[in-house]
């Protein structure tokens, strides 16, 4: 036991005693430090009795780890504390640890016991070579005051940083783990300059919109989340996963390099030229815009979306997925898609693919223009079986140096050019009023076909 302590820079030694070691009795505080005892394997120490004093409380010698706990609810102690390598200081916020002092982690953590809601944290905090700061118990650590020094800071259990926007200056990111959430906005959480985020399995909220300018990292082998209203990111980077939860909508707008799987229950517009991830289950929208490529594949009962540019698919698509042409081209290329959803194209835009990697319906959507269905079969004959319909007005044309085979009627008012080598066949009953062109040595042919123009 310990009794009443008064003395300057005074050390306490936890043992190890395949227990907690408990003391009831008060400190006085005049610079205490609270170290294992040599040959203790990561002691826990709990301290009910009151800490008072106005000096400092040091946690750890930064070899030997030791974990304290302080309960009781009004120590006054002052100096704040410093918390070292491997060591971990645990209390309740402006109770057992007092507010408005400092705490500097030196590799060591520090844990908010919060047994629920977001009581206010007004202690600041002192990074030197980095630290963690958890808010356990199911509450959330409510972070007023700023961050500084030298990281990086890693969050446990609920944290959320709430200083003043551009008031947190600590360098060398953030890392939240598995089972974490970080709250924050792009202006609380540092960006391009410190590090950025790096996620492994953990949950970052955005909990306002705007753009986030620092590399966001996924580290292999885990999927994190990454919630949000409307979120712009630059870099996305990294060997992990990626959720986007529903009602999030994430734009990626320089570099969406990471290698793991998505799941969109959200949005996710990609407006990169290249997107890494090697399959992706989207199940709300998958949006893209600009010249791009992606090789990945998609299932789900979402929407791929292309907005403006060319953008190559060439990855299999399947499940209900469906396609929605709102500019550009969108050029599916592999022949084993499956997908069931159709395809609506929306005025100014191009399908493009082959009778194998359009799949489902396609649809001119009412009241639009110049949209353009391109089939391409060229590797060998094809049959496109699947209904062209709709009231807005496009053409439909043929590329390939093989014999395609269209047995569904061609929507009124449409167009059918064929201007590659190959042949074109229409089946059925063609009643379509656009024009027909052929060039460029191919063959028009002709199965019951009735032609009104």
């Amino acid at each position: 036991m310990i009794g009443m302590l008064a003395s300057a820079g005074a050390t306490i030694y936890v043992p190890d005693g395949g227990g907690a070691y408990s003391s009831s009795y008060d400190l006085n505080m005049a610079g205490i430090t609270i170290e294992a005892a040599v040959g203790a394997d990561n002691p826990i120490g709990n301290f009910s009795g009151l800490i008072s004093g106005t000096y400092g409380l040091t946690i750890g010698d930064g070899s030997l780890p030791v974990t304290v706990q302080l309960t009781n609810s009004s120590n006054t102690y002052g100096g704040g504390a410093l918390i070292k390598s491997g060591s971990t200081l645990i209390g309740t916020p402006g109770g057992a640890i007092p507010d408005s002092h400092q705490i500097s982690l030196s590799g060591g953590t520090i844990q908010f016991s919060i047994s629920n809601g977001s009581p206010t944290i007004h202690n600041t905090f002192v990074l030197s070579g980095g630290g963690t700061i958890e808010g356990i118990g199911g509450g959330n650590a409510y972070l007023q005051q700023p961050v500084s020094g030298s990281g990086p800071l890693t969050i446990g259990g609920i944290v959320q940083l709430a200083a003043a926007p551009g008031t947190n200056t600590y360098t060398g990111g953030t890392i939240v783990p598995s089972g974490a959430t970080l709250y924050g906005t792009v202006s609380t959480v540092p960006s391009s300059d410190t590090g950025g985020i790096t996620l492994s399995g953990g949950t970052v909220d955005f909990i306002s919109s705007g753009t986030y300018d620092g590399p966001v990292s996924l580290v292999e082998g885990t999927t994190s989340t990454i919630i949000c209203s409307y979120l712009y990111l630059n870099h996305l980077t990294g060997a992990g996963g990626l959720i986007v939860p529903s009602g999030s909508e994430i734009i990626i707008v320089d570099e969406a390099s990471y290698t793991g799987p998505t799941t969109i229950d959200g949005l996710l517009w990609v407006a990169t030229s290249t997107f890494s991830s090697p399959s992706v289950t989207c199940n709300n929208d998958l949006t893209f815009q600009g010249d791009g490529s992606f090789g990945g594949g998609v299932s789900g009962t979402g929407i791929i979306t292309n907005t403006s540019g060319v953008r190559q698919l060439s990855g299999e698509i399947s499940g209900g997925i469906s396609t929605q042409i709102g500019g550009g081209i969108l050029w599916l290329q592999n022949s084993n898609n499956t997908y069931s959803g159709g395809n609506l194209m929306q005025g100014s835009s191009t399908l493009k693919g082959t009778s194998s990697s359009i799949s489902g319906d396609v649809t001119f959507q009412t009241d639009t223009t110049g949209n353009t269905l391109i089939f391409t079969d060229s590797d060998a004959d094809g049959t496109f079986g699947n209904s062209i319909s709709g009231d807005g007005t496009g053409t439909i044309s043929f590329q390939g140096t093989k014999t395609l085979t269209i047995n569904q009627p061609i929507p009124n008012g449409a167009q059918v050019e064929s201007t590659g080598r190959g042949t074109l066949v229409l089946g059925g009953t063609q009643a379509y009023t656009g024009s027909t062109t052929i060039s460029g040595g191919s063959t028009l042919g002709f199965k019951q076909v009735l032609l009104h123009k």
